[in-house]
């Protein structure tokens, strides 16, 4: 989990080595910081924050695509098995899901990882964008199959006024973040981006996208559309790796 003040992360320190004539020292693994840090960072170790390589190296665990689920059976509880409410709450999910996920995506690769100054962290975090992208690709992927209206599921987060309240919330904390005069040395401005990002990593991520999972997960305990559902399941797994390291 990211610790912002980072004069209370522990790091083991090693002499760094005898320095080439005329060249620049290596990086003092003491030297990095979270943001604001002065330390190249194009050089990823030593590392300061080798938790932050481990949530890396776990993540590609789990690696996995729409493609390997199969959809027939959700197909067939589609149309011949969900009543019309439950077809609407379904419907509903995938809508707000979407546009969520583009939203978080966009989260961490415009607005946070290039504020991150130790290279491990930016590591994940690129991860993490490209996990935010499949699970939009596994929405689509639903929507496709389903051959249901695209223009109008993904329209819903304009129209629906629960699933539109939460998006202009996303979308007011992203523009903070995403101020191109922000000056992270500022405490209004850091103070300002620590909102938007605890809100994403523990709002948006932690507990709305979790809201939007349980209908699905309702439908897979009855054995309905459990193709969808194994698909959250993955995304859920991806989704708690981004709550902790958050």
């Amino acid at each position: 989990m990211l610790d912002w003040d980072d004069d209370n992360t522990t790091a083991t320190t090693t002499e760094n080595p005898a320095t080439p004539a005329g060249g620049p020292a290596p990086v003092n693994v003491d030297d990095k910081r979270v943001i604001n840090g002065d330390t190249d960072i194009n050089q990823l170790a030593p590392f300061k924050y080798p938790w932050a390589w481990e949530y890396f190296m776990n993540a590609n665990k789990n690696h996995w695509t729409p493609l390997d689920v199969n959809m027939a059976q959700d197909v067939h509880d589609y149309h011949h098995r969900l009543t019309a409410p439950e077809k609407h709450v379904y419907e509903n999910v995938l809508a707000y899901l979407t546009t969520s996920d583009i939203l978080a995506m966009r989260n961490i690769g415009l607005a946070v990882m290039e504020k991150m100054s130790a290279p491990e962290l930016q590591i994940y975090q690129a991860r993490q964008v490209y996990e935010e992208a499949m699970h939009t690709w596994a929405y689509q992927h639903c929507i496709e199959t389903l051959n249901l209206d695209q223009s109008e599921i993904y329209n819903r987060y304009r129209v629906v006024p629960a699933i539109n309240g939460k998006i202009q919330i996303a979308n007011r904390r992203l523009d903070a973040a995403m101020r191109p005069d922000m000056n992270l040395r500022n405490r209004d401005d850091l103070q300002e981006f620590i909102m938007s990002y605890l809100f994403f990593a523990a709002v948006f991520e932690g507990t709305w996208f979790y809201n939007g999972f349980s209908p699905i997960f309702a439908l897979q305990r009855r054995g309905l559309m459990r193709g969808t559902g194994e698909q959250l399941q993955y995304i859920l797994r991806d989704e708690a790796m981004h709550f902790s390291f958050g």
